[in-house]
């Protein structure tokens, strides 16, 4: 392994496996007090679990409307992820992924639900696109990124699939 990095919670698991230790009890010394996920995917499940609840309430245009605010949440999430791993304000990537937001909003005075959905879809595969190209920043994270937009991308083609959706194909 890496010297002198830490070891996560799960190597240290693989480790007593190994070794035929049994599991760490709660209380137990070296038990983990809270799992460390991190505050940005801990901020997206909390938003998609609010907007999922909330977009089964929904039917027709305020239906596909929530659906345009969880894409908008998704880019500016990705706006905000990419500048913590130091993408700067004048990049492709970042200035791309603001004009998206920009196009989200045009999106949502279009008057039909069908192409505010279609609308919806482009805008976030060219989003994905861009930040997974995005060179300023490691592959990896531009990839995290792009996956993040994906999902939400992916949420609301299954959404529309639905019969919830009100959209027809």
């Amino acid at each position: 392994m890496n010297e002198g990095k830490k070891s996560g919670l799960w190597s240290n698991m693989r480790k007593r496996r190994k070794k035929g230790l049994p599991r760490k009890k709660p209380g137990q010394k070296g038990y983990p007090k809270t799992l460390d996920i991190g505050e940005s995917a801990l901020r997206n499940i909390i938003r998609s679990q609010i907007l999922r609840e909330a977009g089964e309430m929904f039917w027709g245009r305020d239906a596909v409307l929530m659906q345009l605010s969880k894409a908008s949440n998704a880019i500016e999430t990705a706006l905000m992820d990419m500048e913590d791993a130091g993408c700067p304000g004048d990049s492709f990537a970042h200035s791309h992924l603001e004009t998206s937001l920009d196009d989200l909003e045009k999106a949502g005075r279009l008057g039909d639900t069908g192409m505010v959905y279609d609308e919806i879809v482009k805008i976030l595969h060219s989003a994905q696109t861009a930040a997974r190209n995005c060179r300023e920043i490691d592959r990896e994270t531009a990839y995290r990124v792009a996956r993040d937009i994906d999902t939400v991308e992916k949420e609301i083609a299954e959404w529309a699939r639905s019969e919830n959706s009100g959209i027809e194909f």
